[in-house]
């Protein structure tokens, strides 16, 4: 899945919008809407990325942690 993320951003983005709102005021006219002016696609790409690897981090960092009490025979 993370994979098809970097192969295409705007999919995804559009496919995690239309998942997560029952609505499109997430739709945004570049000619009226300051908003989408200032924050380009390039920067919802990355804070995507900041958020995929601070997630990896962390979820190794407690596998890391708790290594010990996950697998046990």
């Amino acid at each position: 899945m993370i994979g098809l993320l970097f192969l295409n951003f705007e999919n995804s983005f559009i496919i995690f919008h239309k998942i997560f709102f029952n609505n499109d005021l997430w739709l945004m006219n570049p000619n009226t809407d300051i908003m989408i002016r200032i924050l380009t696609g390039d920067f919802f790409y990355q804070i995507c990325i900041r958020i995929i690897i601070y997630f990896l981090i962390f979820f190794f960092y407690i596998i890391f942690i708790f290594k010990d009490n996950f697998i046990k025979f």
